[in-house]
């Protein structure tokens, strides 16, 4: 099986639909020979463990398609893999495309924490209307994806997250402002509350 050019019939898995290393070995592709589709560009990973064919385009559809196979269903996508979800462009963390972070997926206070390989999980206080459904996923909603995603420690990574949900125009300057003291004790609220009035999604 040397799929030469691209995912043709031979292929033993859908050429159109995302994939896990998991699938892959059962339907009869090799690890070298995965490996040596991404290595020459016919295979992508968008997130980490899971792959789609470089063909496929970029869409909220497929990202959500991604997500369904590595989410636990009881799981809430937040941060970055929740404005890559809602459609941000350039959310996730510089160099995602060369080496892959762990998901941010995580389950709702009091269920404890997500244990694979894959997430980087923990417990979250999440309310209801923080969370919405995308394709059959539940994230964060825009608005909160941005508070927490102006929670972190380093300014630069801060202003770029808040920036690129800005630019989906899912919610106003006034009222991004008038939730951020609702985080009042919580970890790198400090960093929100300085970059905060400067993010517009316009770098």
């Amino acid at each position: 099986m040397l799929y030469a050019g691209s995912l043709d019939a031979t292929f033993p898995l859908p050429p159109d639909a995302p994939f896990t290393r998991a699938a892959a070995l059962d339907a009869g592709v090799p690890r070298r020979t995965l490996e040596r589709l991404v290595r020459e560009g016919l295979v992508r990973r968008p997130v980490k463990g899971v792959y789609v064919g470089t063909h496929v385009p970029d869409s909220v559809t497929l990202r959500a398609a991604c997500l369904r196979h590595v989410v636990p269903p009881d799981c809430v996508v937040v941060d970055r893999h929740a404005g890559w979800l809602h459609g941000a462009q350039m959310i996730l963390a510089p160099g995602e495309h060369l080496d892959l972070r762990p998901l941010s997926v995580f389950l709702p206070a009091g269920r404890g924490r997500l244990r694979n390989g894959l997430a980087a999980s923990g417990e979250r206080q999440l309310r209801p209307d923080d969370v919405v459904e995308v394709d059959g996923l539940r994230v964060t909603t825009p608005l909160r994806t941005a508070w927490d995603l102006g929670r972190v420690r380093w300014t630069d990574e801060a202003i770029s997250g808040l920036d690129a949900m800005f630019r989906l125009g899912a919610f106003g300057r006034e009222e991004f402002r008038a939730g951020v003291e609702r985080f009042r004790g919580s970890r790198w609220i400090t960093t929100l509350r300085a970059i905060g009035p400067y993010a517009d999604g316009r770098s």
